[in-house]
């Protein structure tokens, strides 16, 4: 139990930090829109699993492979600021919930 609520605290710390680090450290355009979703670390504190929602569609997977390009360099920022070893290596996850979402709310709006 007590390893469940520090998973989720060091996952809070961590979803905090690399958004933060996205804001700060990746030049983007200002009308991209990128969200951190909850981030799920496994319990031997080896991976990160980091959901990113980037927002308009049409140039998610652009983004997300920049991210990708970038990731040694915001792994190393969070490498710093976690006080705990190991640290969890970032793995980012393209979230589509919300392009999914979208289509469904398109959809019911069609059949109203």
């Amino acid at each position: 139990m007590a390893n469940q609520i520090r998973l989720k605290k060091i996952a809070e710390i961590v979803k905090r930090q690399i958004s933060q680090a996205i804001n700060e450290e990746v030049d983007l355009k200002p009308e991209i829109l990128i969200t951190v979703g909850d981030v799920v670390i496994t319990e031997d504190l080896k991976e990160a699993k980091v959901p990113i929602s980037i927002f308009p569609n049409a140039q998610a997977e652009n983004i997300f492979l920049r991210l990708n390009h970038q990731i040694y360099h915001l792994q190393q920022i969070i490498n710093h600021y976690l006080q705990i070893r190991p640290v969890p290596k970032m793995i980012f996850i393209l979230d589509r919930s919300l392009e999914k979402q979208d289509k469904i709310e398109k959809l019911i709006k069609q059949t109203k």
